[in-house]
């Protein structure tokens, strides 16, 4: 992946930089286990999205239901539908489900479908809006504020969750203000908005470094963290470990996770066959070097997910058990280079040891600028003696004559 930030507007202002994101996505066939033609048999989310959306509309949902069983049976479509990997991330296939919505006009109120493709990351690639507009600070009115978002998509809040959960706020993961404490620090991503904790301290290329990630708390559900209550929707507590995201998905019953449910409920593995076991390098966690406050590693491991359930007026739909189905897993990794961390390691020591240095020379300084009145004053003392002592004997010779 390679990441390139296109600056808009420098606002001198408020002291924020507002920029767009360019991702783009490169396949590496050496660093990889297989290749984009292999095919891969999985949920098929277009069904999947369709029939969600047609249940939770409440005005028709029953009529809408069976109409969609209906059209389902007429275009063959099938619960499973294997996919080669360039389609099913990249390139996006041809489905036609949304063929189907997109020609029927009286539809696009109830199902919002923006592509005329379906693929997870289609039309991403080398995209510069998905990410959206981000105003950032610079630092310039308050260097407290480096880094950290103010506005997405012009607003101070999305509409993805209610309260605070809603608030755009945080940092994108990639620049933060110097001076960093072993408290928290918040992580900002379209799709929500979370707290990373302090962890324990890491090195990295000598570089000695503070380490936050993402704990039990970060995808508690409201029971486990009454804090998280916000993120719920419909009134529906799900198990603790995932995080719906069907707003920001078009609709789609989608949730993430960490990889594996690392730290989810036992419910979600018991219902899935063959997972790999957890462990921490499935976390989330991000290093920083505490004076300058430049990440020195990143790990972001997700897993997103679908929840399957049984709805009898869908036949193919009708009996399976509700299980939230892994989709794909993936893992994002950034870390810095030797070249940079030497550079760093001379600016921390800078930072660190250059004030008790310059305390100490001023202290050096006010001593020699006492040691120096006291000399002065001595000889003064001294010279004033002599003269005292040269008048008194001018005195007495004076006297015998």
């Amino acid at each position: 992946e390679h990441r390139e930030k296109i600056i808009t507007s420098w606002n001198d202002d408020n002291g924020t930089i507002t920029y767009l994101n360019n991702r783009t996505w490169y396949f590496l066939p050496k660093e990889s286990t297989g290749n984009l033609e292999d095919n891969i048999t999985n949920l098929n989310p277009v069904a999947l999205t369709a029939a969600h959306v047609a249940k939770k509309n409440n005005s028709f949902s029953e009529f809408m239901l069976y109409m969609l069983d209906g059209a389902f049976e007429e275009l063959g479509v099938t619960l499973f539908d294997p996919k080669p990997v360039r389609e099913l991330l990249f390139e996006g296939y041809n489905d036609k489900i949304i063929d189907v919505v997109k020609n029927w006009t009286f539809l696009h109120d109830i199902f919002t479908i923006p592509f005329d493709k379906f693929g997870w990351f289609y039309p991403r690639n080398g995209s510069i809006w998905y990410d959206g507009v981000i105003n950032m600070n610079t630092g310039a009115k308050d260097l407290s504020t480096f880094g950290e978002i103010q506005r997405w998509n012009f607003s101070p809040k999305t509409d993805y969750y209610q309260g605070e959960c809603g608030v755009v706020n945080g940092s994108a993961g990639e620049l933060f203000p110097p001076n960093r404490e072993k408290d928290s620090i918040t992580i900002f991503v379209p799709d929500f908005c979370r707290q990373l904790v302090y962890k324990d301290n890491a090195e990295k290329y000598g570089l000695k470094g503070y380490r936050f990630w993402a704990d039990a708390n970060f995808l508690a559900n409201a029971i486990k963290n009454p804090s998280n209550w916000c993120y719920s929707r419909d009134n529906i507590t799900w198990p603790s470990g995932v995080l719906e995201v069907s707003k920001c998905k078009f609709g789609a019953p989608a949730f993430v996770s960490h990889a594996h449910f690392h730290m989810a409920d036992s419910v979600y593995r018991e219902n899935v066959l063959n997972l790999k076991e957890p462990s921490d390098s499935d976390n989330f966690y991000l290093t920083l070097e505490p004076i300058t406050g430049v990440p020195l590693e990143v790990l972001g491991n997700l897993q997103l997910n679908m929840h399957l359930e049984n709805i009898p007026e869908i036949k193919i739909m009708k009996d399976v058990r509700n299980v939230m189905m892994p989709m794909m897993w993936f893992s994002q990794t950034a870390e810095i280079t030797p070249e940079l961390a030497n550079s760093l390691f001379w600016v921390a020591i800078a930072k660190e040891y250059l004030p008790p240095i310059m305390y100490c020379l001023l202290g050096l300084g006010v001593f020699f600028v006492i040691f120096a009145v006291i000399l002065l004053m001595i000889q003064s003392r001294d010279r004033s003696s002599e003269e005292q002592l040269l008048t008194t004997d001018e005195d007495d010779e004076t006297v015998h004559h």
